[in-house]
C-alpha cells in the first residue's frame, strides 16, 4: 500500500495559498497561472481555514451571480476541510475525501500545510499500482516470472 509521502516525493510541489481576505478574482488568477483546481485559504496567523476550488467558484460565485472582483474568499470557500499526513496510505486519503465529498486534500506536517493533493493525483497512483499488478500476474501465468 502506497503512502502519500511517495507521491509527494515524485512531484513538484505547487502550493497556492491566499489569505481569507483575498478576492475570488485573486484565487482564479492564481489557479489559472499554476494550472491547479484549488487554493488553500489561511487566516492572519497562516492557519488553514478553508479551501477554495473550481467547484466553489461555480456553485458559490458564478451560479448565484456574485462578482469575483468584490467577493472575498471567506464568503465562498469550503470551510469543512479534512487533512492528511504524508504517512497516510493512498487508500486512507481517498476514503477521507469520499467521507466528506471533496476532491482536494491538504497534507500537513507539524501543523503546517506542505502540499495539496487532488483525487486525480491519488487515482493516478492507484491506477499505476493496478497496472503493475496485472503485468506481474501476466508474467507469472505465462511462466516468465
Amino acid at each position: 500500500m502506497c503512502q502519500l509521502a511517495r507521491i509527494l516525493a515524485q512531484r513538484a510541489r505547487v502550493l497556492c495559498v491566499l489569505s481569507y481576505t483575498h478576492l475570488v478574482e485573486d484565487a482564479v488568477r492564481l489557479m489559472t497561472e499554476h494550472g491547479v483546481g484549488a487554493v488553500l485559504v489561511v487566516d492572519v496567523h497562516d492557519k488553514l481555514t478553508g479551501v477554495f476550488t473550481e467547484h466553489d467558484l461555480l456553485r458559490r460565485v458564478i451560479y448565484p451571480g456574485r462578482d469575483p472582483r468584490t467577493t472575498a474568499l471567506a464568503e465562498v470557500m469550503t470551510t469543512e476541510v479534512v487533512t492528511a499526513v504524508a504517512e497516510d496510505s493512498v487508500d486512507r486519503a481517498i476514503q477521507k475525501m469520499r467521507d466528506i465529498g471533496c476532491r482536494h486534500l491538504p497534507i500537513v506536517h507539524d501543523g503546517a500545510v506542505v502540499a495539496l493533493l487532488s483525487m486525480g493525483d491519488l487515482l493516478d497512483v492507484e491506477l499505476e499500482e493496478r497496472r503493475t499488478e496485472v503485468s506481474e500476474m501476466r508474467s507469472y501465468i505465462s511462466g516468465a516470472y
